[in-house]
């Protein structure tokens, strides 16, 4: 073991400060539960899923950092369409709403004929 790790391995291992892993100093974290989240995270620790409240809260921040990006993902997506749609607009490629309304009636109709047909 490399001396730097000797010493992050000492500073762990007493709680004094730790190496996050993009490499700064951080205090460790205390977290204070509401009851109610409390009587879960006992219950989620009783399932034997997880060896400790830390690995179960690492878990937890772990899913919702992953909920975050992919909403931020859609997010950047929705943009977007709406800025492909408002060039679309600004260039004049529209379509005229009642003919898009003729049209799906038309195909109901025609799925609805069908459908009549078949029973």
């Amino acid at each position: 073991m490399t001396r730097g790790r000797e010493i992050d391995a000492f500073f762990a291992r007493h709680r004094l400060c730790y190496r996050s892993s993009g490499g700064r100093i951080a205090m460790p974290r205390h977290i204070h539960l509401s009851p109610e989240l409390d009587v879960v995270v006992d219950r989620l620790l009783a399932s034997g899923r997880y060896d400790s409240a830390d690995a179960l809260v690492g878990k937890a921040v772990s899913l919702l950092d992953d909920l975050h990006r992919r909403q931020d993902d859609q997010i950047a997506a929705f943009k977007a369409q709406i800025a492909d749609g408002l060039a679309d607009l600004a260039a004049g490629r529209t379509h005229d709403l009642d003919e898009i309304s003729a049209e799906l009636d038309d195909i109901i109709r025609e799925h609805e004929a069908r459908r009549d047909a078949a029973e």
